[in-house]
C-alpha cells in the first residue's frame, strides 16, 4: 500500500542579546512543553534545530530540556540538526566564519549528545547557489528550503513533493521543499484538516508514495501572540500528534535524516538566490514594496496569481544593507573585525577552546547573529538591544587585537574613505563624506557603542496602520494579525532626512521652533549637514568645508573647521566657524549628537541636566554647559561639556528629545526607542571675518 511520508522539522531560536526574561518565558511556555509533548509520542520522529544562544541558555537554566533532548536523541526519536552556531545568515558572512560556525555546532552536538549532524537549518532559508560546496565539505548531506525556492527555479508542480539534489562544482547537497500551505496552516488549522490536506495531495498521485515536508519556527507552538491559549490550554499540539499517531498505517510522521535512508532524490535542480517570499518583499525599498503589493493584489483580483506566482518575487536579502545604512555600518564593522581575528589565528577555533584566539572568534561569531541585520514582521533592526549585542561582541573581539591609532580607508564599502581613531579606551569612526560626522563612538571597557541610534524612516507597512484587522478572537498567522501595541504610533510618524550620527552641523534661523526640529520638518539654512568635508590626518582628523548659509534672500559664504582627537576615554571636538561674507551673519549653529542608552524608561539609565535627574523626554535647557548620561546597568557615565577656545566653561541652549521609530513586530505596531538627540545651539552673530570657536568634550567614566 502506498504511504504518505510526512517529514516534520522544528527550528528554535532566540537572538544573541535578547532579554533573559524572554528566554525564560519561551522556555517555560513553549520549548519545554513542546519537548515534553514530543516525548509522549515515541512512534513519531522529528528533526529539531535549536540555535546556539538557546542551547547556551539551557546549559545554565534549562537542564530539564537538555535531559529530555538526550533521551529523545538516544531513542532516535529526534534528529538534531545543525546550523551556524550563533544563527548567522551564511551567505552574508565570510566563508571561513560560516564553516567555523557550523563546526562549532557539530562539535557541541557531538560532545553533548554524541550525535553527528546530517542536515542543517538554513537561517531564514536564505539560499545561495554556492552553498552546496561549502556544506558538503563539512559533511552536511541536506538542508531545508521553501517550495518557493523551487518555483523560482521553474518547477511548476501544484504541490512540490519528494526531495531534490543540487550541486556546486560537483559537490552535491540534498534539498527538501517546505510546503507553504502547511507552514501557514500549522498550527492554525485543526489537525484533521492537515491530515485531509495530505490525503488530498496523495489522491493526485495515488500510484506512488507521497513525501511532503513541513519545517518552521518552534515559537509558533505557544510563544507567538495568541498561540498559547489554543496550543497549550486547548491542547492543539497533543491533539495534532494524537491524530497522526492514529493514522500511522497510512501516514508516516518522520524526520528528514531518517527519510534520506529510504529513498533517492526525485531529480537534480539548481536554485537561484532566494529566501521565503515575505523576506524577499521586506528587502525591497518601501515604495517598491507598495508597487509589488499592488501587482500581487491585481493578479489575485484577476484570479491568475497562483499561475504566475513563481515569476513574481521581491528583492535580494543583501539590499537590507542599502535600505538601512546603520545595518551596513554594523555589517562592515563585523567584516573588518573578521579579517583581523582570522589573521590572529594559528589554527581553526574550537567551541570549547580557551585561547585568546578562540575567545576572539567566539565574540566575532556572536556578532554575526542575523536578527539585527534585517527587518520585516520579524527581524531586529529596530530593536536597539539586539544591535547593541552585536556591537558589544564586535568590540569585545577587538580587545584581543592591537589598537591601531588611526585607520584611513573605505570602512563601509561605499567607495569613499572613512577614518577611525582608536586607543585602548575608545574608538571614533568619522565620515568626512557625510557632514564630517561621527557614525560610531565606542567605549571599549563597557563594550558599548554610544552612537547606536537608528533614524526614523518611512516603511511600507506604515500604510497598513489605516487597515488594522479587528481581533475576532480566532487564531491567525503572524502575517494576518496586526494590531497597535502603542497608540502613540499614529502621532509619531516623523521621518528623518539625514542619518542620526553625531556632530551633525545645522544652521538655523534664530526663530526656529523646537517642535519643528523634533519632527524634522524644519528648514536647514546651511549646506554642511550631509555635505563632504576635506580632511587631513595627524594626531587626529582635521576637517574643513567652505560653505554657504542663507537667510532666504542673501547667501553668506562661511568656512567651518572641526577637528576630532581622542585621549584615554575622551573625545575632543574643536569647532571654528568664520564669516567670509561682507554682511553680518545672524543665525544659529546647531551641533547635534545622537546617543543611546538603550532604554527610555529604565530607572537605571537616566540623564542629568544641571544636576537634575530625568528620564529621556523632550526638553529645552537654557544656559547650560554640560549634561551626563548615567548607565548604571553597564556601569558608566558619559559627560558632554561645552568649552570656549580657552577651554573655559561655555553656556548654551540645549535641545533634547528621544528618537522613537514606528516599527512592526509579531505583536503589532509599536513605538521603539532608538536613542536621544542632543543639540547644542550657539548664536552665530558674526561680522565679516569674525569667528566663533568652541570645544565639545565627551568623556566616559567608569561607575563603581
Amino acid at each position: 500500500m502506498k504511504k504518505i511520508n510526512f517529514l516534520f522539522g522544528i527550528h528554535i531560536h532566540q537572538p544573541v542579546g535578547n532579554f533573559l526574561h524572554v528566554f525564560k518565558e519561551a522556555y517555560t511556555v513553549c520549548y519545554l512543553p513542546l519537548l515534553k509533548t514530543i516525548a509522549d509520542y515515541p512512534n513519531l520522529s522529528f528533526s529539531l534545530h535549536i540555535s546556539g544562544p538557546v542551547l547556551e541558555w539551557m546549559e545554565e537554566n534549562g537542564h530539564e530540556a537538555l535531559e529530555l533532548l538526550e533521551m529523545l536523541s538516544d531513542r532516535n526519536q529526534v534528529e538534531l540538526m545543525g546550523a551556524g552556531f550563533y544563527e548567522p545568515i551564511l551567505p552574508s558572512i565570510p566563508e571561513r566564519d560560516a564553516k567555523n560556525q557550523i563546526r562549532f555546532m557539530q562539535e557541541y552536538i557531538k560532545k553533548r549528545f554524541n550525535r553527528t549532524i546530517q542536515g542543517i537549518w538554513l537561517t531564514e532559508r536564505i539560499w545561495d547557489p554556492t552553498l552546496p560546496k561549502m556544506l558538503n565539505e563539512l559533511g552536511i548531506e541536506y538542508t531545508i528550503i521553501d517550495d518557493a525556492h523551487f518555483r523560482y527555479a521553474g518547477i511548476q508542480d501544484t504541490t512540490i513533493t519528494d526531495y531534490y539534489i543540487t550541486e556546486h562544482e560537483g559537490y552535491p547537497l540534498k534539498l527538501f521543499p517546505i510546503d507553504m500551505k502547511l507552514r501557514y496552516a500549522i498550527p492554525y488549522k485543526e489537525p484533521q484538516e492537515i491530515i485531509d490536506y495530505l490525503r488530498k495531495i496523495h489522491e493526485e498521485k495515488p500510484d506512488k508514495d507521497l513525501t511532503i515536508s513541513f519545517a518552521d519556527d518552534g515559537e509558533k507552538f505557544g510563544l507567538w501572540p495568541s498561540t498559547y491559549n489554543f496550543i497549550t490550554e486547548k491542547r492543539w499540539l497533543h491533539r495534532f500528534f494524537e491524530a497522526f499517531s492514529k493514522v500511522s498505517d497510512t501516514i508516516e510522521f518522520s524526520s528528514f535524516g531518517r527519510y534520506l535512508q529510504k529513498a533517492p532524490p526525485a531529480k537534480r535542480t539548481y536554485i537561484p538566490n532566494a529566501s521565503y517570499h515575505e523576506m524577499l518583499e521586506w528587502a525591497m525599498p518601501p515604495h517598491a514594496i507598495l508597487t509589488y503589493q499592488n501587482l500581487v493584489n491585481k493578479l489575485k483580483e484577476e484570479n491568475v496569481y497562483d499561475e504566475y506566482k513563481p515569476f513574481v518575487r521581491g528583492g535580494f536579502w543583501n539590499n537590507f544593507l542599502t535600505k538601512y545604512e546603520e545595518v551596513n555600518n554594523m555589517h562592515k564593522r563585523m567584516l573588518n573585525v573578521s579579517k583581523k581575528v582570522n589573521a590572529l589565528r594559528i589554527q581553526e577555533p574550537t567551541y570549547f577552546g580557551t585561547s585568546d584566539a578562540d575567545k576572539a572568534a567566539k565574540h566575532l561569531y556572536m556578532s554575526q547573529c542575523n536578527c539585527s541585520y534585517w527587518h520585516g514582521v520579524f527581524g531586529g533592526t529596530y530593536l536597539n538591544y539586539l544591535r547593541h549585542a552585536n556591537y558589544a561582541n564586535i568590540i569585545a573581539a577587538e580587545k584581543y587585537l592591537d589598537a591601531k591609532a588611526i585607520e584611513d580607508r573605505d570602512l563601509d564599502s561605499d567607495g569613499l574613505k572613512e577614518v577611525r581613531l582608536s586607543n585602548n579606551e575608545m574608538n571614533a569612526f568619522i565620515k568626512p563624506s557625510y557632514g564630517g560626522s561621527i557614525f560610531e563612538i565606542d567605549f571599549k571597557k563597557p563594550h558599548f557603542n554610544i552612537s547606536n541610534c537608528l533614524a526614523r524612516r518611512y516603511e511600507a507597512y506604515h500604510e497598513r496602520l489605516k487597515k488594522i484587522i479587528p481581533d475576532d478572537g480566532k487564531p491567525k498567522s503572524i502575517h494576518e494579525k496586526l494590531k497597535i501595541k502603542d497608540h502613540r504610533v499614529n502621532n509619531n510618524l516623523f521621518y528623518d532626512n539625514y542619518q542620526r550620527y553625531s556632530f551633525m552641523d545645522h544652521c538655523f534661523a534664530p526663530s526656529i521652533a523646537f517642535e519643528d526640529f523634533r519632527k524634522c520638518s524644519h528648514q536647514e539654512l546651511g549646506d554642511f549637514l550631509t555635505s563632504p568635508y576635506e580632511y587631513s590626518i595627524d594626531n587626529g582628523i582635521y576637517l574643513q568645508r567652505s560653505g554657504i548659509i542663507t537667510d532666504g534672500k542673501k547667501k553668506y559664504p562661511v568656512h567651518l573647521k572641526k577637528n576630532f582627537s581622542i585621549k584615554d576615554a575622551s573625545l575632543l571636538a574643536q569647532y571654528t566657524l568664520t564669516n567670509h561674507s561682507h554682511d553680518e551673519l545672524n543665525h544659529l549653529l546647531g551641533i547635534e549628537l545622537n546617543l543611546s542608552m538603550l532604554a527610555k524608561d529604565a530607572p537605571d539609565r537616566y540623564i542629568k541636566f544641571n544636576k537634575e535627574i530625568t528620564l529621556p523626554k523632550e526638553c529645552i535647557i537654557e544656559e547650560t554647559s554640560s549634561f551626563s548620561l548615567i548607565n548604571e546597568w553597564d556601569k558608566f557615565e558619559l559627560t558632554c561639556r561645552v568649552l570656549d577656545s580657552q577651554n573655559k566653561e561655555l553656556t548654551a541652549t540645549l535641545w533634547h528629545f528621544p528618537v522613537e521609530t514606528v516599527s512592526l513586530s509579531e505583536g503589532g505596531f509599536e513605538l521603539t526607542y532608538q536613542g536621544s538627540s542632543f543639540t547644542w545651539l550657539f548664536p552665530l552673530i558674526l561680522d565679516r571675518d569674525e569667528s566663533l570657536s568652541l570645544n565639545i568634550v565627551l568623556t566616559c567614566i567608569k561607575l563603581q
